[in-house]
């Protein structure tokens, strides 16, 4: 099957650069707009089935790009929980020692009140792995559309990869698109 790994439009979070998990923020109108605007350019591929986070950034941008197709929420999508740097960027935490040391950790430590890297890593592919039955189940050529946060795309295409998790950072509204097939219980991938 074709999966392509849409992450949601731009909220106003996105537009400051915060850090945004687990606030449930809409997208912005500047956000919805551009993703009208890549959508009437044929950005976007066709979905026989649509995956995406409960955020409601995400069903937002699920609705506005294929409002014909009802969404699967996998709560495992969601985006990383960033505890005390929530809603906050860079130059609001400057001054903050505990911002510092997880910078210095490459983003991996745990965050005070939040989540670590791996913690994440491991539920967004928990989630991947919850659904596989239903992937496999679908027919040859399925397409198959996630709507997610940056941090889920990360997460999912470096565990299938084996790359490294920044490797697949994507602006709003862009993504990727990996051809899986199946062999029995194993997922297996090909990217073009």
């Amino acid at each position: 099957i074709n999966i392509t790994l849409i992450r949601h439009g731009k909220t106003e979070a996105n537009k400051r650069k915060a850090y945004l998990g687990i606030t449930d923020e809409p997208l912005s109108e500047e956000g919805i707009a551009e993703l009208e605007g890549y959508k009437k350019n044929g950005k976007y591929p066709k979905a026989d089935i649509v995956y995406a986070s409960p955020m409601i950034r995400c069903r937002q941008t699920a609705e506005i790009l294929y409002p014909e197709t009802s969404v699967n929420i996998v709560e495992e999508f969601a985006e990383m929980n960033f505890g005390i740097f929530e809603m906050k960027n860079y130059k609001d935490l400057e001054d903050s020692i505990e911002y510092r040391k997880w910078v210095d950790s490459m983003c991996t430590s745990k965050i005070p009140g939040g989540e670590c890297l791996q913690e994440f890593i491991l539920r967004t592919r928990n989630g991947l792995k919850r659904i596989t039955p239903e992937l496999q189940s679908y027919e040859d050529e399925t397409e198959v559309v996630f709507i997610v946060h940056g941090g889920t795309i990360m997460s999912l295409l470096s565990g299938l990869t084996g790359k490294d998790y920044y490797d697949f950072q994507v602006e709003n509204g862009l993504g990727y698109r990996v051809r899986c097939d199946f062999d029995k219980e194993k997922l297996c991938y090909n990217f073009y």
